[in-house]
């Protein structure tokens, strides 16, 4: 028990002192990006709007400034039907375009993620699962993004 404390004990402080910084923490970004139109699903536009929230700092040490137009497009088509004709399996599909607008320079960048879902027997918990999975893929295209965005130069 003693030296298992020890080695946790030395663990985090060696944890501690490595560097580690978070990757996509909004405050350390030198951009910022700046939402100017949404077209499309309006849920997903609003996941995707309050993901980038935290990317709208304008201040002096920003160095890019993003202007982006997005339009999204969200489906969920029945792939698997039971005996009864009841659906059971659904693929669940998000296409979003971003229009980035940087120095009067144009540059348009899509991402498209699919998931496949069972489906639930209480049509509460399924919609509450679908609302999860979405969720999950807007996080997924917000990260997708933001690595795009730090590669243009």
């Amino acid at each position: 028990m003693y030296k298992k404390s020890i080695i946790l004990i030395v663990f985090f402080i060696m944890l501690n002192n490595c560097g580690y910084a978070p990757l996509y923490k909004g405050s350390n970004s030198k951009f910022s990006i700046e939402i100017m139109k949404q077209d499309g699903n309006r849920d997903i536009n609003n996941l995707l709007s309050s993901n980038l929230k935290r990317f709208s700092n304008k201040s002096k040490e920003t160095k890019k400034n993003y202007e982006i137009m997005i339009n999204s497009l969200y489906a969920k088509n029945i792939i698997a039907k039971d005996a009864k004709g009841k659906s059971t399996d659904y693929q669940l599909k998000i296409d979003i375009k971003f229009k980035i607008n940087i120095e009067g320079k144009s540059k348009i960048i899509n991402f498209t993620e699919t998931f496949n879902m069972k489906g639930q027997n209480n049509n509460f918990e399924e919609k509450e699962y679908e609302t999860i999975i979405k969720k999950n893929m807007v996080n997924t295209i917000v990260q997708k993004l933001i690595l795009q965005l730090n590669t243009i130069k």
